[in-house]
């Protein structure tokens, strides 16, 4: 979990743009997790978000927002602003959605800039 976190919170630095590191994070923080709640996703992210929550001093929210193999959560992290304030929690089988589904975003250039964590469990 420590390494987890220490990961994380790197990844932040280097998904804010250029100039703005020292104002990070300026609003709370959304985790967007593709599966329901109650889950071991639904747990690690929870315990990843009260730790930087206590670390950043800013508020973390766990978004769930489930359905379409991972991919409503997916698309709502890709059309968000890329300053790491908008995080996506999402289990492997996230790799595979672009040759199942015709999706609304790339999944390779629309998350440039984006916190994406696919937790082992």
């Amino acid at each position: 979990m420590r390494h987890l976190l220490r990961t994380l919170v790197l990844s932040l630095a280097f998904a804010a743009p250029p100039g703005t590191a020292a104002d990070y994070p300026s609003k709370p923080i959304r985790f967007l997790v593709g599966v329901v709640p109650g889950g071991a996703a639904d747990t690690l992210t929870r315990a990843l978000g009260r730790r930087l929550s206590e670390r950043l001093g800013q508020q973390v929210v766990v978004d769930h927002r489930p359905g379409a193999n991972q991919t409503i959560a997916a698309e709502m992290t890709a059309k968000a602003t890329p300053d790491g304030h908008t995080m996506l929690i999402v289990p492997s089988g996230h790799a595979i959605n672009p040759s199942i589904y015709r999706l609304r975003y790339d999944s390779v250039k629309d998350f440039s800039g984006h916190v994406v964590v696919t937790p082992h469990y």
